[in-house]
């Protein structure tokens, strides 16, 4: 539940990754703390966390097995944070509620919402970081889809630590959505002379050529020079990725492209643009409401082959 924050001493911090991860994805989690996320780990600029459901999609909190699995992996883990939010698919209040944690928490540079399915160049990522805006910047993947709808896919949406304190200062009277990238959409409209950087080139998805095979990846003699990250990698290719990763030549600076925005339509949303879809569209709501959608059961995120 969304409420107001507590008065506490805030660490300064680089960046706060929060990967979104459904309850039962114990296979995803692992594989990250396996690969990507120990770069992270031995980072003191960096801290990375999991989030996963507290809560079912009707707001009321989970029991039984459900919950005790999950404190059991806090307790071994220590990495691991239940929202108190409204579960499932009921995606912008959870992320509103992770940023008001972190915020609470920390003074941050920057803030990355990321999908438990993404391998990212985690070393890469923070080089780069140095070099991009301060204030008033998003980073991730665009659809560049229509002149009422062009957003930046939740899956990797990296913020500026303002922007974060603009979405939490207006918790009371933000308009959630189902899906977070339609609600940010809105919640982006009050901020003046953003910087996008669409960098759909090196945010891939893993059937991208070079990456949808097995003997693709073990072909490879590296990851993270051509690429940022990999979307829709499942826990046997973010293994695989990391293998091919920690056998590369880690040079001393990475090139730091320009930041471009190849799209014709500027930053937009109209969530009506989505009305013929039932899974897309859903009607806004007061996001200090604690809303919910009539939408049931755990969100997964979507499956696919392991190559």
């Amino acid at each position: 539940m969304l409420s107001n924050p507590p008065r506490m001493p805030k660490e300064e911090l680089f960046l706060f990754v929060g990967i979104v991860s459904a309850p039962s994805r114990l296979d995803r989690r692992n594989a990250i703390r396996e690969t990507w996320i120990k770069e992270c780990q031995c980072n003191p600029d960096a801290v990375c966390r999991f989030f996963t459901d507290g809560q079912d999609p009707k707001g009321q909190a989970l029991q039984g097995e459900n919950i005790s699995k999950l404190e059991n992996e806090s307790r071994v883990y220590g990495d691991i944070l239940l929202a108190d939010a409204p579960g499932g698919i009921n995606f912008a209040i959870k992320y509103l509620w992770m940023l008001q944690w972190v915020h609470e928490r920390y003074d941050v540079r920057y803030f990355l919402r990321l999908d438990d399915d993404y391998f990212i160049c985690f070393r890469k990522l923070m080089a780069e970081l140095k070099f991009r805006p301060k204030e008033k910047f998003l980073w991730g993947w665009l659809h560049c889809s229509h002149k009422v709808a062009t957003w930046l896919d939740e899956s990797f949406y990296l913020v500026s630590g303002d922007i974060v304190e603009s979405f939490v200062s207006r918790r009371d009277t933000l308009l959630c959505h189902v899906f977070e990238s339609q609600a940010i959409g809105y919640w982006i409209k009050n901020i003046s002379n953003l910087t996008t950087f669409a960098d759909n080139k090196r945010l891939l998805h893993a059937s991208q050529k070079g990456f949808s095979t097995e003997k693709d990846v073990v072909n490879r003699g590296e990851i993270c020079h051509s690429v940022l990250g990999i979307h829709q990698s499942y826990p046997e290719k973010m293994r695989m990725l990391w293998r091919t990763y920690e056998k590369e030549n880690k040079p001393i600076a990475y090139q730091v492209p320009s930041i471009s925005y190849n799209c014709k339509y500027p930053l937009a949303m109209d969530h009506k643009f989505f009305r013929r879809s039932k899974f897309w569209f859903a009607k806004l709501k007061l996001c200090k409401d604690n809303p919910i959608w009539n939408r049931s059961g755990e969100y997964k995120g979507r499956n696919g082959p392991h190559f």
